[in-house]
C-alpha cells in the first residue's frame, strides 16, 4: 500500500500574488505549491514551520523583511517531498530555497494593477461518509463501514480576474487540476486545509488504488471531485 510513485500526476505550478503599496513597494506576496510541509518527521522533537517557513523566510529575507509572505498549500494530498519525514534541517534549508527562488522569480515579473475588485463567498457541502476498519498499516485487504456524513466547506475570494479557491481538506492532484481546467477564470488558485479540516478527499479514479489517502479518508467514493469542483465552478460563475 505505501510508497512513491514519481511517474504519477504531479501540478509544479507555483502560484503567486504580490500585493503593492500604492507607491509601488511590495507588501505582501502570497504563495501556493501543491506538497506536504513534511520534510521533517516524527523523529525531529524540534519546534519547526518544515519547508512553508524556509520558503517563507527566504522570500521575506530577499525583500529585506519589508514584505509578508504567507505560503499555501495546493492540491497536495497525494504530493510529498522528494526529501520527507526525516530530521535533517538541511534538506529542509534546500527544498526552501529552490521553491523560494521561484516565488522570487515570479514576484518580480508581475505587473501590478492599481485598482481592486474583491468579492467573495462560501457554502458547504457534504459527502456520505466512510470509516475503515483496519488501522493505515499495510494489510492485504482493507474493509469499510458507514459513518457519519462529511462537511466539506468550500470558500471563493476573486480579486480582479484571480480566482483563489479553498477546500476544507487534503485534496488530491486531480481535483486541482480539473478545478483549473473548467474554471471560468484564467488564473485559479486552489487552497487547501483552507477553513475547516474534512480530512483527505480524493478524486473518484484514486479509490481504484489502495492508498494512505484512500484508507484513511473518511468520505465514500463517488462524491468529493464532483461536489468540490461542480461546487466552487458554480460559485465562480456567479462572480464571473
Amino acid at each position: 500500500m505505501l510508497g512513491n510513485n514519481p511517474d504519477d500526476v504531479s501540478d509544479k505550478t507555483v502560484a503567486v500574488i504580490k500585493f503593492e503599496t500604492l507607491s509601488g513597494q511590495p507588501l505582501a506576496i502570497l504563495s501556493n505549491y501543491a506538497v506536504h510541509g513534511t520534510v521533517l518527521g516524527a523523529g525531529n522533537l524540534q519546534i519547526s514551520a518544515d519547508l512553508p517557513g524556509a520558503t517563507s523566510r527566504l522570500v521575506e529575507t530577499h525583500y529585506s523583511d519589508r514584505v509578508v509572505s504567507p505560503w499555501t498549500s495546493g492540491a497536495a494530498g497525494d504530493q510529498d517531498p522528494i526529501y520527507r519525514v526525516g530530521t535533517d534541517f538541511k534538506n529542509v534549508a534546500a527544498l526552501g530555497q529552490l521553491l523560494g527562488e521561484e516565488v522570487i522569480r515570479v514576484a518580480d515579473s508581475i505587473r501590478t494593477s492599481t485598482r481592486a475588485r474583491i468579492r467573495g463567498m462560501q457554502k458547504v457541502v457534504t459527502c456520505p461518509g466512510k470509516r475503515t476498519v483496519q488501522s493505515p498499516a499495510p494489510h492485504q485487504e482493507y474493509k469499510a463501514e458507514d459513518a457519519e456524513p462529511v462537511p466539506i466547506r468550500l470558500s471563493l475570494l476573486v480579486i480582479n480576474d484571480i480566482a483563489i479557491a479553498g477546500v476544507s481538506g487534503e485534496v488530491l492532484t486531480n481535483i486541482g487540476l480539473r478545478l483549473k481546467a473548467e474554471s471560468p477564470f484564467n488564473r485559479t488558485m486552489l487552497v487547501t486545509h483552507c477553513n475547516g479540516s474534512s480530512g483527505y478527499l480524493p478524486d473518484d479514479a484514486a479509490y481504484d488504488r489502495i492508498s494512505y489517502e484512500i484508507v484513511t479518508t473518511h468520505v465514500k467514493r463517488g462524491c468529493a471531485e464532483n461536489a468540490i469542483v461542480n461546487g466552487l465552478v458554480e460559485m465562480m460563475n456567479t462572480f464571473f
